[in-house]
């Protein structure tokens, strides 16, 4: 076999006679997807970092990289750990909570938090209150004559509730698309409007306890009080109190003045009872419901009262017994007497049945009680 491969390999005869040395000139590696002229060289890729990075990517099916790509994503981790080894000695301090922070996420999460957001707008508010009162001051400084020449800002100008929302002040072309624009975006209705007689004026109302009194319209005085109209607005936005409050908070001769429910005529006139007890004209009587729990008792109602010959058949009939004594009952011709002995008889046999059951039970219980006294586990 061997002369037969000498003859159509000859390097195969070298080969044999030199086992340990190498059939082929490249040495590659195919995680790297690279080729090196020596092995030593091989060896030492297979000590570095970036053919230990392609041994990761080959195990979850990954793309090899290249030399220049890993060495980008080196310099790139390198900055960011730089970044964040900078960042270890920083101080982050917020003026406003007074407190202070050594990581950039705690700074964050604080600004994020309700009691930084709270302390904010309180600030904002006093802000505006300083800004307002300035300006009031610089008005009573300015002579009579440039108060003339002074150009209205947005702030003062005149708002128009008709056709202006209630919440968001957008502008609208009548009362009908200024209600349906507060409907769609803010949830906000008329209540009982088939009795509703002064839409215009309940709307004027309105826009005067959240301009004027500066109020929330649903928590109409028990909640906070806001020092602008533009607070209350935003807290009615947030806390969707985009609605009326219409309860016993609100004041009903206020709202009766747009509102015309009307008088309902009551035809149930009382013939007879007393003042818990109402009896219609068809003889039906209506009690208090504070003796309900009297009427759910099906007492016997009152009847007129019996004839003599009903009551002497009643007296003729024998004693009723229950379905259980009934079926001990046997045939008889008739007589009465027959029939209360038999009765009397049923009545003291089941009494007896039921004291021996008693006695059995008492009996059986104590002698359970002494076996375990005597014979204790």
């Amino acid at each position: 076999m061997s002369t037969i491969l000498n003859q159509f390999n000859p390097s195969f005869k070298t080969h044999l006679s030199k086992p340990n040395e190498p059939k082929t000139d490249v040495f590659t590696c195919l995680s790297c997807q690279v080729s090196f002229p020596s092995s030593d060289r091989q060896r030492t890729h297979y000590r570095t970092d970036w053919h230990q990075y392609n041994l990761k990517r080959k195990i979850v099916n990954l793309t090899p990289l290249s030399a220049a790509d890993f060495n980008d994503k080196v310099i790139a981790q390198q900055t960011q750990s730089r970044a964040e080894m900078e960042k270890q000695g920083l101080i982050y301090d917020c003026t406003l909570c007074k407190k202070s922070y050594n990581s950039e996420n705690a700074f964050n999460n604080h600004i994020q938090s309700k009691k930084h957001l709270e302390l904010e707008q309180k600030a904002d508010e006093e802000e505006e209150d300083d800004d307002e009162e300035e300006e009031e001051e610089e008005k009573e400084n300015v002579p009579h004559s440039d108060k003339k020449m002074t150009a209205p800002t947005t702030n003062n100008r005149v708002l128009n509730p008709q056709l202006e929302c209630l919440f968001c002040l957008q502008a609208s072309e009548n009362l009908d698309s200024n209600l349906t624009h507060m409907s769609k975006f803010h949830g906000f209705f008329l209540p009982d409007i088939e009795y509703l007689k002064d839409r215009e004026g309940l709307i004027n109302y309105l826009f005067k306890k959240i301009n004027d009194e500066k109020i929330c319209l649903y928590c109409n005085g028990r909640g906070k009080k806001w020092h602008t109209a533009s607070a209350a607005r935003s807290h009615m936005l947030d806390r969707g109190h985009c609605k009326m409050a219409y309860d016993e908070s609100e004041d009903p001769d206020q709202l009766l003045k747009y509102y015309e429910f009307g008088v309902e005529e009551d035809n149930t006139a009382p013939l007879e009872g007393n003042a818990d007890e109402l009896v219609l004209e068809s003889g039906a009587k209506l009690g208090h419901r504070k003796f309900l729990k009297y009427y759910k008792r099906n007492a016997a109602r009152k009847t007129l009262a019996p004839e003599p010959e009903e009551e002497e058949k009643e007296t003729e009939r024998p004693e009723s017994l229950c379905r259980k004594e009934r079926r001990h009952l046997a045939i008889t011709d008739g007589q009465e007497q027959d029939m209360k002995k038999t009765a009397e008889g049923i009545k003291e046999a089941t009494k007896s049945k039921e004291f021996s059951r008693n006695v059995a039970f008492k009996q059986n219980t104590n002698q359970t009680l002494r076996a375990r006294i005597q014979n204790p586990k």
